[in-house]
């Protein structure tokens, strides 16, 4: 019984060999073929038997990304018709279950792995991105010129400079740092005669989001799961801040038309923390208090000027010398 974990490329290859021999290509790292591996997670007991269930055996199965093929697909001298003898052979060598062990449930099988696809692999929390904020240092651009359209143009060619570095480019729409979605621009300030132009970049769900159990102690994305999650802001900073390092001192980097060098030291990144929308400030009780006074205060005075004015008419009206106009 073997713990789930990464395989190195040494190991992947053996596993490929070892159990998809008519095509380790089939094989891959989230797959394989007629194997004893079985998984443990966080909260997933280990089971008590490290035998296949004989149904396993025989036609395989998928659960989750675990895929079991039949052994007429990847085991040697095993053709189609040839399964049941395959099998057969197994439960001797103690590796599958007996028919009779496997109808009393003494055997690993699809539940499990359904089980462990669930508790280790989908995400168990609701899904609360990531953001950092960084400050890029552009060299050949002056304040005065740095314009709507300009800073537009920037967080475009950062937006398209990231997607390349992390294989994001010829992915669908869903699947990229989008502007102004998933990297924001903040605020751009000349420092030291340099312009600095300051941006947000969060994580993202590169798969649509699943609806789970709901968290009250959350403010956003109650219910939301993601069990796809995009590259974290840390790792792209990191990135960058390694490709600039390779860059001779007095050229640095482009991005686009832009130029960053280390010169001024660029915030890669600034701060990191879990990113939550921006709340409306609430209006305080003591302006709506504020706003009713001046509402009555309003009122009274409309209905002392109207008093006033209809005593100055009843007075003209009952008095014939004021109604004289000679």
């Amino acid at each position: 019984m073997k713990l789930a974990k990464p395989l190195s490329a040494g190991q992947f290859v053996k596993a490929q060999n070892a159990t998809c021999q008519k095509n380790p290509s089939l094989v891959t790292k989230e797959m394989y073929c007629q194997t004893n591996m079985i998984p443990c997670a966080d909260g997933l007991a280990c089971p008590s038997t490290t035998k296949l269930c004989y149904s396993l055996c025989l036609s395989g199965g998928q659960a989750g990304v675990h895929t079991f093929l039949p052994p007429s697909q990847c085991i040697n001298g095993v053709n189609p018709g040839q399964e049941s003898a395959y099998c057969n052979a197994r439960v001797s060598a103690g590796e599958v279950a007996s028919v009779a062990d496997t109808a009393a449930g003494k055997c690993v099988g699809l539940s499990y792995f359904n089980t462990y696809y669930m508790m280790s692999v989908l995400a168990q929390t609701p899904f609360q991105p990531r953001a950092c904020r960084g400050r890029f240092p552009i060299f050949n651009k002056q304040m005065v010129n740095f314009n709507t359209d300009m800073r537009v143009t920037f967080m475009k060619s950062l937006a398209k400079k990231i997607n390349r570095l992390w294989g994001y480019t010829n992915n669908p729409d869903g699947q990229k740092f989008k502007r102004p979605i998933n990297i924001r621009l903040r605020r751009v300030q000349l420092q030291k005669g340099v312009v600095q132009v300051y941006t947000e970049i969060k994580e993202f769900c590169m798969m649509e989001m699943r609806t789970g159990s709901y968290d009250y102690s959350l403010k956003y994305n109650n219910d939301k799961y993601c069990d796809d999650v995009s590259v974290s802001p840390d790792a792209v900073y990191q990135n960058l801040t390694d490709l600039l390092n390779t860059k001779r001192v007095d050229r640095g980097m482009d991005i686009g038309e832009f130029k960053i060098m280390n010169a001024s030291k660029p915030g890669w990144p600034t701060k990191c923390y879990t990113w939550q929308p921006e709340e409306k400030p609430k209006i305080p009780n003591w302006v709506w208090a504020v706003t009713a006074i001046g509402a009555m205060c309003c009122l009274l005075s409309t209905l002392i000027l109207q008093h006033r004015y209809r005593n100055r008419a009843s007075y003209v009206r009952l008095n014939e010398k004021l109604r004289s106009y000679v």
